[in-house]
């Protein structure tokens, strides 16, 4: 080995030991080429995860979504009571906001 430690040097050691130098520099460049392939095909491949599957964060998005689902159908509703009797009086309001998640109205 070459006391330089550079990869060049080492490389040429390694070819200057063999017999056969074009058809080790051949098999060297054709893995070469093989890596960029891969390394191309890499870069180009969607990533394709999905948060809710961590085993930490998938529960608190799944829990968050809920949250704002339930949030979105109790404005909703809120909305279409207006529309339909008029504006909702205090006692109604606070009825809508104490419902329970799990409620089905």
């Amino acid at each position: 080995m070459p006391e330089s430690g550079e990869v060049g040097d080492i490389v040429i050691s390694v070819l200057a030991g063999l017999r056969d130098h074009e058809g080790a520099v051949r098999r060297i460049v054709e893995r070469i080429a093989g890596l960029a392939t891969v390394e191309r095909e890499i870069r180009n491949m969607p990533i394709d995860l999905d948060i809710r599957d961590h085993e930490f964060l998938g529960p608190i998005i799944m829990e968050a979504e809920q949250k704002g689902l339930q949030k979105g159908e109790l404005t909703v509703l809120r909305r279409l009571i207006q529309k339909r009797f008029g504006p909702l009086p205090g006692w109604a309001g606070e009825k809508l906001a104490a419902l329970p998640p799990s409620s089905k109205i």
